[in-house]
């Protein structure tokens, strides 16, 4: 994993770039096509916190995702060890769940696929979930 972007910070940008190429955690931006080619996806929380892990699970990308204060509506939808392995906030058990991910391909591979169906069905009922929501502001 390596960091592709840097959004909110109080030093300038050159300074954190240089130390971020210094620890060789410092990358390119790569296009969303890249993750279909790999099995597993750190969901970690930033600054976008938008589609881009629901376009993981769209890949069949098996997700790994921590907790979070900020929540997006679909994360209502998901349960831990059925539509994605739960970490630590900090992911420092990330290797030990793909540890037990390893030793446990078939299980993985039925939560990668459940979580592949909830966001197909949470995409195809968006449009109910904005019209409940536009209905219970105007009642």
């Amino acid at each position: 994993m390596k960091i592709s972007k840097i959004v909110q910070n109080n030093l300038a940008k050159k300074i954190l770039i240089n130390e971020l190429k210094k620890e060789n955690i410092w990358s390119r931006s790569v296009f969303e096509n890249t993750f279909s080619n790999y099995s597993c996806y750190p969901d970690i929380p930033g600054n976008a916190l938008a589609w881009g892990s629901i376009r993981k699970y769209l890949m069949g990308n098996l997700i790994f995702k921590s907790s979070t204060k900020r929540e997006l509506y679909y994360y209502r939808f998901l349960q831990p060890w059925k539509h994605y392995i739960p970490t630590e906030e900090n992911f420092l058990d990330l290797e030990e769940k793909y540890n037990w991910v390893l030793s446990h391909m078939e299980e993985a591979a039925f939560i990668a696929w459940n979580g592949y169906i909830q966001a197909n069905n949470y995409i195809k009922d968006t449009p109910e979930y904005l019209i409940s929501s536009i209905l219970k502001k105007t009642t």
